[in-house]
């Protein structure tokens, strides 16, 4: 298992949506993921499978990225990544080696 993972930058795009549809979007996209995961973890053999669950991830994620577009810059996102780091490590989720 990876100790540390990020999805690569992605475009932007404008969806011509309002910040409630986008919102809506990642939703939904989430919820393809999870059913992705449901038939992967049913039939962890199968590379189509994966694939199909790698694929869900990065619609979440393109998602995401379009829905906080124009909400903070990269610097603000991070910083608030960071500080999500700090809250998961306070909580001991982290396993640092000691």
């Amino acid at each position: 298992m990876l100790d540390r993972l990020g999805f690569p930058e992605v475009p932007v795009f404008d969806t011509g949506e309002g910040m409630k549809e986008q919102a809506i979007k990642v939703l939904e996209e989430a919820s393809e993921l999870v059913e992705a995961a449901k038939d992967y973890a049913e039939d962890i053999a199968s590379f189509g499978k994966y694939d199909h669950l790698l694929e869900e991830a990065a619609d979440v994620n393109q998602s995401l990225m379009n829905l906080v577009n124009g909400l903070a810059s990269n610097d603000t996102l991070e910083e608030h990544a960071l500080r999500c780091f700090g809250r998961n490590f306070a909580r001991g989720r982290f396993d640092c080696g000691e």
